[in-house]
């Protein structure tokens, strides 16, 4: 019994060793985003959990609150069992579906628990999967691919003619339904192994197991009646399946992914430098036809040529495309490349490498058993290279520093890195980032309005002034912009002109409650405590649990009533 435990206790010790520092990790962009949406709708009933496309990492997040607050290293830790949960049901589903996929004359067909084992292992450590498992929110990824894996266990089960197996595919994919709308593929994967390596033909497929298909099916059914996802895909919408769209057409889109996916699978081959943030440039124009053509042809071609010499090598490569199709096809989405979206197809990937180089080992009477101890020393480079990475998710300044460093013309992460050295007190650094970002890039407004906010931290209200008043040139009816001009003015002696911009900000932003109590307290300031009473009523009529308005406002009518 122990013996046959073994390989599953080597990859959870591998696993927890690659990633005992992630712990350290920070929350991170979209963490901070969504963890505050968790918390704010909380766990609630069960039933919260299949409201919405990903509502099970949602309840998840706050399932971490109640249990410590906003400490993310117990988000991380969850994070790691979940992707240690993944691998072990990976383990299990390699061992049983090389057993079914691979004939006794096939030369890998005796290695196939070992050939298991393997893949596992290189896969649990390898740093490519660092953003699915250190970085939060991406959580959803592994939890996802969690149920993906479960669901074509269930599967191989009823293959293999157990009963009852068909319930478990059909809530494993229902769950993911609920974690993220990439499990679409999962009925179409499962078909495709039954009909090339169990009946060999389609309709004997659907005929011996119709079960498992018409409950596979219907999850998807629930993904597209009530969560409207099918129409999402004809509207390109900007949805909580995390599938926003890039303002590009889906042609230049599926012609720029071809490049996408060779980059990926490099990273998979040889994972440095990873880059938290992209940034990938979209191809445009015949460019991208060309790359379109091509990419399609290549993978039909190789799809048909793999088909014809070996079956198993065909069912990856189009499982591979298929895992990736949600988000590297014709449905444009805001980010180009994101190393997340590999989580689960690394696997194929590694698998066709081990299966290859044990097919090539045994043709020329090589050793077997020298391969388990490549494995673990491959296993330990790709594991230092994880606990390395993970040192990068301690840090906000060191990721975005990262990103930088592997993408210069990226203005997103030169803005956000700024945003970390501000957060450090940095100023100087940050506000040469800022303006590099705006050289870049001067469309989005929030990196004006930082850097001016990183003026007025560091004690220059002229530049600030100055920042926000060409911001509002460019948007002149942005409440926030007049807000912070506010603050510049009142740091510059400009009452009158605090006043002024103050008001303004609450004509275009009249629920803005820091806007009111600030007009208070510059009522205050000029020794009108009686017309600062207005303000500062509405900021507590906003928000009644805002302590500090309700002072003032306790303050101002007292003074009000002792003046004459």
């Amino acid at each position: 019994m122990w013996r046959k435990a073994l390989p599953a206790l080597g990859i959870l010790v591998a696993g927890l060793l690659a990633y005992a520092n992630s712990s350290a990790g920070i929350f991170l962009y979209d963490d901070r985003l969504s963890i505050n949406e968790s918390l704010a709708a909380g766990i609630g009933p069960l039933a919260a959990c299949f409201d919405e496309s990903r509502g099970l990492v949602r309840c998840s997040l706050a399932w971490d609150y109640a249990r410590g607050g906003l400490t993310p290293a117990v988000y991380h830790q969850t994070n790691v069992a979940i992707h240690l949960l993944a691998a072990l049901v990976l383990l299990a589903v390699l061992r049983r579906g090389l057993t079914l996929a691979l004939p006794a004359s096939h030369p890998c067909a005796r290695s196939a628990a070992r050939i298991a084992w393997i893949t596992t292992l290189l896969w649990t450590v390898h740093p490519l999967q660092t953003e699915s498992v250190t970085y939060v929110v991406q959580r959803a990824e592994s939890m996802v691919s969690l149920f993906y894996l479960l669901a074509f266990y269930g599967a191989l089960r009823r293959f293999s003619g157990g009963r009852g197996w068909s319930a478990l595919a059909a809530l494993a994919c229902f769950a993911g339904v609920c974690t993220k709308p990439v499990i679409v593929t999962a009925p179409m994967v499962v078909f495709l192994f039954d009909r090339t390596f169990v009946t060999k033909n389609g309709w004997a497929s659907l005929r011996a197991r119709p079960l498992l298909y018409v409950g596979l099916t219907a999850t998807l059914g629930w993904l597209y009646v009530l969560l409207g996802w099918g129409r999402q895909i004809v509207s390109f919408p900007n949805s909580n399946a995390g599938l926003t769209t890039a303002g590009v057409s889906p042609l230049a889109f599926f012609g720029t992914e071809g490049g996408v996916i060779l980059h990926y699978c490099k990273l998979a081959v040889w994972p440095h430098p990873l880059c938290f943030d992209y940034a990938w440039p979209v191809t445009t124009g015949a460019l991208a036809i060309a790359s379109a053509v091509a990419y399609a042809t290549v993978a039909l071609g190789l799809a048909v040529w793999l088909w014809r010499r070996t079956a198993p090598l065909a069912f990856l490569g189009c499982t591979f495309l298929l895992l990736l199709a949600p988000t590297s096809s014709l449905m444009p989405l805001a980010d180009l490349a994101a190393e997340h979206r590999m989580y689960l197809a690394l696997a194929v990937v590694i698998l066709a490498l081990v299966l290859g180089a044990t097919s090539w080992a045994a043709s020329r009477g090589r050793a077997a058993s020298l391969a388990p101890l490549l494995a673990i020393g491959a296993a330990v480079v790709l594991g230092v290279l994880t606990h390395l990475r993970n040192r990068d998710y301690a840090s906000g300044v060191a990721m975005y520093e990262r990103v930088v460093a592997c993408s210069p013309r990226n203005a997103r992460g030169r803005f956000n890195l700024a945003n970390e050295l501000a957060l450090v007190h940095r100023f100087d650094e940050a506000i040469a980032h800022y303006q590099l970002a705006i050289r870049l890039d001067p469309k989005p407004i929030d990196r004006y309005h930082n850097l001016a906010v990183t003026y007025l931290d560091k004690g220059d209200a002229v530049e600030a002034r100055k920042t926000f008043e060409l911001a509002l040139q460019r948007e002149p009816e942005n409440h926030a912009l007049y807000l912070g001009l506010a603050n510049a003015l009142h740091q510059l002696g400009d009452l009158p002109g605090a006043r002024t911009a103050l008001e303004r900000s609450i004509a275009l932003g009249p629920t803005n409650t820091v806007a009111h109590i600030d007009l208070g307290l510059l009522f205050m300031e000029l020794g009108e405590p009686a017309r600062a009473l207005a303000p500062l009523g509405t900021a507590v009529l906003l928000d009644p649990t805002d302590a500090r308005a309700r002072r003032l406002l306790e303050s101002a009518s007292t003074d009000a009533a002792v003046r004459p």
